[in-house]
């Protein structure tokens, strides 16, 4: 029969009603047949994560569509591929992609489209997009299909058997998961196929004739499939509901009935087995643990020889970074011991922190948490920071762990001392260079905590805004603090934690403790938690301590009595512990050195540590101590998850570190500091070792038993401990040295000078007399490599962010690759060169010459790049001097935009180095013309302390570049001057060799 044409508008109508409840012609009204709910053709990227291990690519059937099928409405959170799937905890690594095409049969024209169309061209995506360098390609491939979806990806398996080129993608697939397939046909094919080609506006389509039983299509890949599937794990879902025309595909059709298939049945009809009311429902509850169950085998299949590699790389990092604690562990102390915060005093903040950081793990984000602790090593400094969010973003991301690994392996070492240093080296250089594929997520508690908080936002602030990443930081309110972000300018959401808004918390914890307290009923508990609240003013470390002494009560009047006499104020809360604790001269013996160790050792000590430490001391043992430390203590100290005795909160310390204390309480550092090394007699030989064997000590620990002991200075402990330790060991012939002294090492030129020195990272060069430059380690001051500039080297400079290094002689000027030793460039100059630099991005080198002339050069070409001149200046009338001489020390501040120069008996000059324009000139106070001849003069290298230091006959000078105000004056001799990487320290030499160290900012 065929339909009129002039009544093909009614036909169409009549047809779609005809098939409006069935997925091969399901319902479609026009928000649904718009684009944007059908989905996009071809391959599409619904999440992404950092490292992804497995990827799902999701296939939608007949007139299905990349969303639409897997979405239960228009709305789109209900697109659970795309926003379930993804905070699914075991989805973390799991990249996953819908993938669309045209199979509407409701189209109004014939198609000639088979399923072997579609299977090659899924095939060509899958090539395309997942086996090219952005995505890598060995990643395992599960493959999800619905209804005629599943039929193509038995397709695409067949394809990729039979054409070498796609073998490597059929190696890939480890899983297909088939949602109601049609395996051996569906009837209501038949008659949608009979539908189709009586009815003009739409023509026979030829996927649909493919999908009636026992067609020819259907029956040559089945048997191909059945030769083809082995080493896949199959996975088949049956509909159990039927539509207005009953059960679209029937179960014998839905099950291959192959070796190894897992077969589940799922409480839907044909259209909504792939669509689901929320994550809690049965049907997608089921799925997503099929998808698991595939997830873990390819973990423990596929990826367990990755997973020990990856754990290996991170191994070298952690000693690489010098990590000391676990981040995952510092997490979980926070999390279980809850009340111990970080806040002025105690309320709750680093709970806060850890449980937005559990959230966010929770949910797959991509987060890096640290905790700071005051006086804590490893957990105190900005640079412990900085170390422990890069190895958690590498942990976290491939790329940034390649990164780093190579770092490593070109021996570029971190100064610890100097947070600049690493965030140069670390994450301006690497790190941020990576594109992230999600979010990253920063949460740092108790900032306040560390030795410099204010230094941690200027680098904040280097960050490119593009760059995804979000920071949470907890803190007490600091003013440094709160003036370095005004300073910054960094966008922030800022928000105060009151006491009042603590109550409630305190309150779920005392009930939470209630049950221990001995009262006679339910009221009087009540009403004893109420007496609690009243009095902790929304104090929860307050409240932990009085909550512990009054489960400890044994009757109501005890009860009572604590409660008349703890004070409210923490610090007369803890003066009352320890009057109680004193009152005992048998704790009163352990009490003070039990904490005497733990507040002044540079990390916590375990428990086995504290009890030999004890032992050494007071030459007593102390069995189970980690079950008695807390009680002895008075609950001021507790045994954390990795046995490790920590103080219930920070103000402990700082408590015990006060003048107006009793003296059986009071902690005086210096003092402690000396007792703790006289028990241990090894302070002052730990700290040469370090220097001296540091390195051969973490190659080969074991070097430290037999090797080292006798070559170290008679009188120390090391030697005279361990000397003999091994009968027929080592000995030294000649050994004259008693004692340590400071040097650790001497490099001598016989027939050359040394004319230039320079240092980043882990290498330190000296420019030399006979036209080269040698590069040492910085900690085995061995030579790593030699370069021929070909003339008296004066001039050095490494790069910031590179592994260049500049060269520069009176003739020319050259570049090198410090990884390959390979000479980039070099060009000519006019004049002899005074300084050399970097600019801050290391894509410009700034050489100013004895001529009074300041060039630069493009570091990737040597091109010259512009040339401007600088003179002495005249500073009544800003006018050029009128005896226009060369320069004695000219130095560059490129953090600072600064160019200074220094004439004879002249004041400084300072040039501002964006616009070439004068900025001032620094006269010494007192000083009448002629002045004083200066010897030397540096700039501060940390940007946060803009001063400068000029040495003068008998004077060394700290001043303000820009206001040219004095700072700090000191009557010393000195010839030259340096500063350490942060700026903290400031070091003079002088020609009779004696080095001084001076706090840069005071002297």
């Amino acid at each position: 029969m065929v339909l009129p044409h002039h009544n093909s508008t009614s036909g169409s109508s009549l047809f779609n009603r005809r098939f409006s409840g069935i997925s091969l012609g399901a319902r479609v009204n026009e928000s649904e047949s718009s684009d944007a709910v059908r989905g996009p053709l071809g391959l599409n990227l619904l999440y992404d994560p950092s490292e992804p291990l497995i990827d799902f690519i999701f296939v939608h059937g007949l007139r299905g569509g990349s969303r639409k099928t897997w979405s239960k409405t228009a709305d789109s959170a209900q697109f659970w591929p795309k926003n379930w799937l993804p905070a699914e905890p075991r989805f973390k690594n799991v990249r996953i992609f819908s993938y669309g095409y045209k199979s509407d049969w409701g189209e109004r024209k014939g198609s000639t489209v088979t399923i072997h169309d579609f299977g090659q061209a899924l095939l060509g995506e899958i090539q395309n997009t997942l086996c090219s360098n952005q995505h890598g390609s060995r990643t395992p491939l599960v493959l999800v299909g619905h209804s005629m979806g599943g039929v193509i990806l038995k397709k695409v398996l067949l394809l990729a058997r039979q054409d070498p080129l796609y073998h490597h993608i059929a190696a890939r697939i480890h899983s297909l998961f088939f949602l109601a397939t049609p395996h051996r046909g569906a009837d209501s094919a038949q008659l949608l196929s009979n539908m189709l080609k009586i009815t003009v506006p739409f023509g026979s389509k030829a996927y649909v004739d493919s999908l009636i039983p026992n067609s020819d299509a259907i029956q040559v890949i089945n048997e191909g499939f059945r030769h083809a599937y082995q080493g896949i794990q199959l996975w088949s879902f049956f509909e159990t509901m039927p539509m207005s025309l009953g059960l679209i595909v029937e179960k014998d059709s839905a099950v291959l009935d192959l070796p190894g298939e897992r077969v589940q049945l799922l409480n839907a009809d044909h259209r909504n087995v792939c669509k689901f009311d929320d994550p809690s429902d049965s049907n997608y509850c089921t799925l997503r643990n099929a998808f698991i169950s595939t997830i873990d085998s390819i973990e423990s299949t596929w990826y367990s020889k990755k997973k020990t590699n990856h754990q290996q790389e991170m191994r070298l990092l952690w000693t690489y970074l010098g990590i000391s604690h676990a981040p995952e562990n510092d997490l979980a102390n926070v999390l279980e011991n809850q009340l111990e915060g970080s806040g002025d005093p105690a309320i709750g903040k680093s709970t806060l922190a850890g449980h937005v950081a559990k959230h966010l793990e929770q949910m797959n984000g991509d987060c890096a948490s640290f905790f700071f602790k005051h006086h804590n090593a490893g957990r105190s400094t900005i640079s412990d920071l900085l170390c422990s969010l890069a190895w958690q973003m590498a942990s976290l991301n491939t790329e940034i762990r390649h990164n780093l690994l190579t770092m490593m392996n070109e021996d570029v070492a971190l100064d610890r001392s100097d947070e600049r240093s690493i965030w140069r080296a670390v994450f301006a250089s690497r790190i941020f260079r990576v594109h992230l594929r999600q979010p990253l997520f920063w949460i740092i508690d108790g900032l306040d905590e560390s030795n410099r908080s204010s230094s941690f936002f200027p680098l904040l602030a280097k960050i490119d805004a593009q760059f995804p990443l979000l920071v949470f930081v907890t803190s007490r309110p600091l003013l440094a603090i709160e003036r370095a972000l005004a300073h910054e300018r960094i966008p922030l959401y800022h928000e105060v934690i009151s006491r009042d808004r603590s109550l409630g918390d305190i309150a779920l914890y005392i009930k939470s403790r209630a049950q221990f307290l001995s009262c006679e009923s339910d009221c009087a508990r009540e009403r004893l938690v109420e007496r609690v609240l009243e009095k902790s003013n929304g104090n929860f470390l307050w409240t932990t301590l009085v909550v512990r002494e009054l489960e400890e009560a044994m009757s109501e009047q005890r009860i009572e009595d604590i409660l008349n006499s703890v004070p409210e104020e923490i610090n007369e809360l803890y003066a009352r512990i320890f009057k109680q604790l004193m009152a005992s001269s048998k704790e009163a013996k352990l009490v003070a050195p039990i904490l005497r160790w733990i507040v002044c050792a540079s990390r916590p000590l375990t428990v086995e540590e504290l009890k030999e430490a004890l032992r050494l001391e007071i030459e007593e043992v102390l069995p189970q101590l980690d079950k008695t430390v807390s009680t002895i203590c008075g609950n001021l100290v507790y045994v954390d998850l990795q046995m490790r005795v920590c103080l219930a909160h920070q103000t402990v310390a700082e408590y015990l570190y006060r003048e107006d204390i009793p003296s059986n309480v009071i902690i005086h550092r210096n003092e402690a500091h000396s007792q703790i090394a006289k028990v241990t007699g090894w302070a002052s030989d730990l700290v040469h070792l370090v220097a001296k064997f540091g390195r051969a000590m973490i190659a080969t620990p074991t070097k430290i038993s037999h090797l080292i002991p006798p070559i170290c200075p008679k009188e120390s402990s090391i030697y005279q401990g361990f000397y003999d330790f091994y009968p027929r060991g080592l000995r030294l012939v000649g050994l004259s040295q008693e004692q340590w002294d400071e040097r650790l090492c001497c490099l001598e030129f016989s027939r050359v000078q040394a004319l230039s020195v320079a240092s980043r990272d882990n290498k330190y060069a000296l420019g030399l007399s006979s036209g080269f430059v040698n590069i040492y380690n910085e900690s085995s001051f061995q030579e790593q490599m030699k370069l021929k500039h070909g003339e008296p080297v004066r001039q050095l400079a490494f790069g910031n962010l590179s592994l260049y290094i500049a060269s520069a002689g009176r003739k020319t000027i050259s570049l090198w690759n410090t990884s390959s030793a390979v000479q980039l460039w070099t060009v000519d100059l006019a004049a002899l060169p005074m300084a050399i630099e970097f600019n801050e991005d290391d894509t410009v080198i700034m050489v100013a010459t004895r001529a009074n002339t300041l060039g630069f050069w493009a570091v990737n070409t040597g091109r010259d790049l512009d040339l401007s001149q600088f003179s002495d200046i005249n500073e009544d009338d800003q006018s050029e001097y009128h005896y226009n001489r060369p320069p004695i020390r000219v130095r560059f501040a490129s953090n600072l935009s600064l160019l200074g120069v220094a004439y004879r008996q002249r004041p400084i000059t300072f040039w501002d180095l964006d616009d070439n324009s004068f900025v001032g000139q620094y006269h010494k106070a007192g000083a009448v013309y002629p002045e004083p001849l200066i010897h030397d003069f540096i700039f501060n290298p940390n940007p946060d302390i803009c001063l400068a230091a000029v040495t003068y006959e008998t004077d060394v000078v700290v001043f303000d570049p820009f206001t040219q105000h004095t700072i700090a004056d000191l009557r010393v001799q000195a010839s030259s001057l340096a500063a350490s990487p942060d700026g903290s320290i400031l070091g003079t030499g002088s020609g009779d060799g004696v080095i001084k160290i001076f706090e840069f900012e005071t002297l």
